[in-house]
């Protein structure tokens, strides 16, 4: 309401850029501090690109985990045809799987 923001998206992307390359660097760190407070950064400048494409980030990341709910469960139907469960699966099976459901 009182002008506090980039002047466009692209400058959303630089500072989602910095945050990420911050976030890596705390993990190298190892600081447990640190890389919440980096996480938490990443998370708000998500967040504000729901703002610049007029998105509300709550709704719309609600979807995203349903949506990723659907396929999950697909993943686990698509093996379970090829005799295959979870926990038996390997990374790459699921990612197999995932490919042909996406």
């Amino acid at each position: 309401k009182v002008g506090f923001e980039y002047p466009s998206i692209d400058h959303v992307f630089d500072k989602m850029h910095e945050e990420l390359d911050e976030l890596k660097s705390a993990i190298k760190s190892g600081g447990e501090d640190d890389i919440k407070d980096e996480y938490g950064d990443v998370l708000l400048v998500s967040a504000l690109f729901g703002s610049y494409l007029k998105l509300n980030s709550e709704e719309t990341l609600r979807q995203s985990c349903d949506k990723f709910i659907k396929r999950f469960n697909a993943i686990e139907d698509d093996l379970k045809s090829r005799a295959t469960t979870l926990d038996d699966a390997s990374i790459d099976d699921m990612r197999d799987s995932w490919d042909r459901i996406k």
